[in-house]
């Protein structure tokens, strides 16, 4: 009986989010995103982590700030009209004005930094990729992928701490 006591107490004690996710999130920063002149309207989830966000050009943004293995931000917009694949540098310019509604100012300012350096590859099943490290070691990543038949295309950007 007290083994098994001691047994259901470890398993609890494994179990808890605490040991798990040691790591807290920031959460978002809702002022860039009501003062960004893009923004037509926005969501906040109740934990402040998350938020849904309607762009004036018909095209939505999801961002989910994270921190558990690696503390960051994480946001998909879908685009409604793209610029061609071939255009790195209109998807860098687009993927530079979602960091900008979505991230802090200081996180949007590195990743448009690091951004202006790169260009995206495309790669076997024609996704455009550019994923690197930047200021402090900070990882990130732009992801483009077309939707088809005239749908739009899926942009992903993020950061992450190492």
């Amino acid at each position: 009986m007290i083994i098994h006591g001691l047994l259901v107490a470890s398993l609890i004690g494994m179990a808890s989010p605490g040991a798990d996710c040691p790591m807290r999130p920031p959460p978002l920063d809702v002022a860039a995103i009501r003062a960004s002149n893009d923004v037509k309207s926005f969501v906040i989830a109740p934990s402040k982590l998350s938020a849904s966000i309607l762009l004036k050009d018909g095209s939505s943004v999801r961002v989910i700030n994270m921190g558990c293995q690696h503390s960051g931000s994480f946001a998909r917009s879908w685009v409604m009209n793209p610029a061609p694949l071939g255009d790195s540098a209109a998807w860098i310019q687009e993927a530079d004005k979602i960091a900008r509604i979505v991230f802090t100012p200081g996180e949007a300012k590195s990743f448009v930094a690091w951004a202006a350096n790169g260009q995206l590859q495309r790669t076997d099943d024609s996704r455009l990729v550019l994923d690197g490290t930047g200021h402090g070691d900070l990882s990130y990543s732009i992801e483009v992928e077309p939707m088809g038949m005239g749908m739009g295309a899926w942009l992903t950007v993020s950061y992450a701490y190492p």
